[in-house]
Order: structure tokens, then sequence, then C-alpha cells
């Protein structure tokens, strides 16, 4: 149900990506105030990136509910994805109005940004901790059941929490570009 919808957002996100780098690298090569401008990347980026994430966790917020059997745990996780949401949408429309790239050239971007990727990482975080939790109360005396869950428990810590968040975690926040989704390393100026 959610896999078609997700699916044409990064298809879309490609298509554009693509464009934007047709356009750098092809059409205007060698003119270098390209690369101040947003063309593309405002929607590709921080917009598409986070009604996606938005997408796929207010999922597992449903997934949680139903191994817990309660609405207030999910809320835990929903709140926190209309943070990450609403962040991503401001920035990908501040950053057409403003018509920049460079999330470190204005403090209120910094903050807008700071916001998205924080609640982002928290809600990635929670689910992985949630999901482990919900999944431990299911374990049973059976070795083949234990083992299955065993290896759920595994791959959500491992492709949730540690693998997500790294690049956000060991990055210059202040150094972040909506060129791409991990901070920026400058060899040059």
């Amino acid at each position: 149900m959610i896999v078609y919808p997700v699916f044409i957002l990064e298809v879309l996100q490609t298509v554009l990506r693509e464009v934007d780098h047709f356009e750098i690298e092809v059409m205007r090569f060698g003119d270098v105030s390209v690369f101040n401008e947003a063309l593309h990347f405002w929607l590709s980026t921080p917009i598409l990136t986070a009604v996606t994430s938005a997408i796929v966790q207010a999922y597992f917020g449903y997934r949680i509910r139903v191994l817990s059997g309660s609405w207030i745990v999910p809320l835990i996780v929903w709140m926190p994805t209309l943070v990450q949401l609403g962040a991503g949408l401001s920035l990908g429309i501040m950053t057409v109005s403003l018509d920049i790239i460079e999330v470190e050239t204005t403090s209120h971007l910094i903050a807008i940004a700071l916001t998205w990727l924080a609640s982002s990482t928290v809600v990635d975080i929670l689910i992985a901790v949630l999901l482990t939790y919900f999944l431990l109360k299911f374990k049973s005396g059976l070795k083949a059941t234990n083992d299955i869950l065993t290896n759920i428990i595994r791959l959500t810590i491992e492709t949730g929490f540690c693998i997500r968040n790294f690049d956000r975690c060991l990055g210059d926040p202040h150094h972040y570009s909506l060129r791409q989704k991990t901070p920026v390393v400058r060899d040059f100026c």
C-alpha cells in the first residue's frame, strides 16, 4: 500500500536530481555561479526526502501500534515525524524563496536544517528502540520462533539505527548542503 507512492516519490527525486546534474555538468559547464543556485534541489532533497521519510516513519508507527496494542505508543513516533516533515517542507520552501543552496549562509536556515535532521534522527532511534522492545516481548520458548525474532531485531537495529544515522551524527551540522544528504567536506574553495 505504501510501496507505490514511495517508489513514485523516489523516481521523481532521482529524475529531478539527474535533471539538475545535467544542467550543471553539461548545459552550464564551467559556469561557477550555477553552484549557488537552487535549481530543483530545493524540491528533490528537503521536500521529497521529508515526505518520503514521513510516509515510512508513519508506517512504522502503525506497525508499533499493532505490536503494542496501544494508541499512545505510536504517538511518540508520530509527533517527531510531523516535526521533521514540517522542518523539511519549510527548509525547501525557504531555500527556493531565497534561491540559495548552502544552508550555512543564513542562521535561520541552519536552525531549520538542524531541526529537520535532529527530529528525523530521533524518530529513527525511537522506531529502532520501540520495535526491538516490542519484538522482544513476543519471544517464546520455541527455538525457531526465537531465532526468527532475533534476526528481525538485528535487522531492525542495523538498518534503522546504525547505518542511517552515522552520516548525520558525525558531520558538521553547520556545513550541510542541499545538494546531497550528507555533510559537505570541502577540500578546496
